[in-house]
């Protein structure tokens, strides 16, 4: 999968968009449709898993990987990795949490296990991928990453939300995050709370940001009905489209 691109500004998908809400209902959906595989990437990486759509805050591990790849590659680049982590887990069987629900010391008992950073890339960040694409995980950010929150007694989801809306918190932990990603740590910071700990009205946010920025024409109920259409058509659950526009509109990088 490839990293989604860096736009100046709106893309001829979006702008194709823009004029086919103005048209048929039947354009409107194949541009959203467009626009969903430019943003969200593949449609297999949206969902946790088959059975469950909800959001990656059960797990740490999936909230810092996902949040470090995006830092420079983008969205559906790091919903990739993320995806490949819990096929991964999923294959290997480590003790521990499920994984959809890994926490730092399971992350990193991946590491331990395929023998460091370097290996990591392969075994689990192109995870059965014949051709990587010349995509640069980041895993060795990843690990040291990993490696300081838990030395700063913060393994999971719920203790990463607790120690950053404590008073003065936000300071250490952005210290954590700058030392490793530099410029970018904070916004890296900012995405993975985003994903461990979900604004109650994350989805609303996120469909209204996706809606203004592919079908700016299109009122926001029948965006909402579009993207029922387009997940059937995508052969996902709508719930996991939801999911993936949640994650994409907690993401900083560039539309």
């Amino acid at each position: 999968m490839s990293a989604a691109p860096v736009l100046g500004h709106r893309s001829r998908i979006g702008e194709q968009a823009a004029r086919a809400a103005t048209s048929d209902p039947r354009s409107s959906a194949e541009a959203l449709s467009a626009a969903c595989l430019q943003h969200l990437g593949d449609p297999a990486c949206w969902s946790v898993t088959q059975r469950h759509a909800g959001s990656h805050a059960g797990s740490l591990a999936l909230c810092l990987i996902e949040s470090v790849q995006a830092s420079s590659t983008g969205f559906a680049t790091a919903a990739g990795l993320a995806a490949r982590y819990q096929a991964f887990r999923r294959a290997t069987a480590l003790p521990g949490n499920a994984p959809d629900n890994d926490g730092l010391a399971e992350l990193l008992a991946t590491f331990e296990m395929v023998g460091g950073p370097t290996i990591w890339i392969g075994k689990v960040g192109h995870y059965r991928r014949r051709y990587s694409g010349g995509i640069a995980v980041r895993a060795a950010e990843i690990l040291h990453l990993a490696h300081a929150l838990l030395a700063s007694g913060i393994g999971s989801s719920t203790e990463l939300a607790r120690a950053a809306s404590a008073p003065g918190g936000w300071t250490p932990l952005a210290a954590i995050w700058l030392a490793e990603l530099g410029a970018a740590g904070e916004q890296a910071l900012a995405h993975c709370l985003a994903l461990a700990s979900p604004a109650p009205d994350a989805l609303s946010r996120a469909r209204e940001a996706f809606r203004a920025h592919c079908l700016p024409g299109t009122d926001g109920t029948s965006f909402a009905h579009l993207l029922g259409e387009v997940a059937a058509e995508l052969g996902a659950e709508p719930a996991s489209l939801d999911h993936a526009l949640v994650r994409w509109h907690a993401c900083p990088g560039p539309r």
